[in-house]
């Protein structure tokens, strides 16, 4: 039995499907980029520290607790530079966000209530830059929960985030 070199016209469709496979990927490799630097996210670990650069040796700017939102405007590895309310720059590793539902008070102090409606009873109030978890949306109310388990309902206009 004889063995034949390949025939390399034998291989062109095969070459020519694996070139229009990878021409047809980068679209959706950007626009996956484009879709990561236009999410909102929310802290997921008990704290994270925001820093000026993406390593773990750049200077912590700030410290946020969990369900703190922020946008994320760039992403270089594992590391995302964000945005928060206030236009707060910073750069977060991408462990210790996640893409669930969670808002921060942007006013100075916000009733939160045992239903939705300003006629609900006023259970706890919380200040500016305090984050919750939406757990429910009825209208312009969301149902929240704080991170030390309080659960109540503050209306939309009073926070920004994902809800």
């Amino acid at each position: 039995m004889t063995r034949r070199k390949p025939d390399i016209a034998n291989r062109r469709p095969l070459l020519a499907l694996s070139a229009l496979v990878l021409c047809l990927s980068i679209p959706v490799v950007r626009a996956g980029a484009a879709h990561a630097a236009s999410q909102i996210l929310a802290v997921t670990a008990k704290e994270a520290h925001f820093r000026a650069g993406p390593s773990t040796r750049s200077e912590v700017l700030f410290t946020m607790d969990r369900y703190y939102p922020v946008r994320v405007l760039q992403a270089k590895g594992d590391w995302l530079r964000v945005v928060d309310f206030e236009n707060y720059r910073a750069w977060v590793h991408r462990s210790l966000l996640g893409g669930i539902k969670a808002v921060v008070v942007k006013v100075d102090i916000v009733n939160i209530r045992d239903r939705p409606g300003l006629d609900g009873r006023v259970v706890f109030k919380a200040k500016r830059y305090v984050p919750f978890k939406v757990l429910s949306r009825q209208k312009d109310w969301l149902k929240v929960r704080h991170d030390d388990g309080d659960v109540g309902w503050l209306k939309r206009t009073l926070v920004w985030g994902r809800y």
